[in-house]
């Protein structure tokens, strides 16, 4: 994550981990805690990384989704997968739109 954030800010991969230890910019608060792994590495969500980020005016592109609506995304993602695969939101489009 730290290559990916140095990669993404054009900071340096040991700014990056100054920021993760919190050595520097301790004005804006703890850097976001990972969220498990991948490999070897530690995995964040990147619109928290992001929302820290912007703390510091550094903030890159679209904030992207925060915790509680990618929750949210998981939690009714199969429902709207079962929808379509019934055809009900497909025959909802089709006659508002015919």
């Amino acid at each position: 994550m730290r290559s990916d954030v140095a990669e993404r800010t054009g900071r340096s991969r040991q700014n990056v981990l100054q920021w993760v230890n919190g050595e520097r910019r301790t004005d804006a608060g703890a850097f976001p805690d990972p969220e498990g792994t991948a490999g070897r590495s530690l995995v964040r969500r990147w619109a928290e990384v992001n929302a820290w980020l912007a703390r510091i005016g550094e903030q890159v592109g679209d904030p992207g989704a925060i915790r509680e609506d990618a929750l949210h995304i998981d939690f009714m993602l199969p429902r709207w997968q079962q929808t379509l695969a019934e055809g009900v939101l497909l025959d909802h489009v089709r006659h508002t739109h015919a």
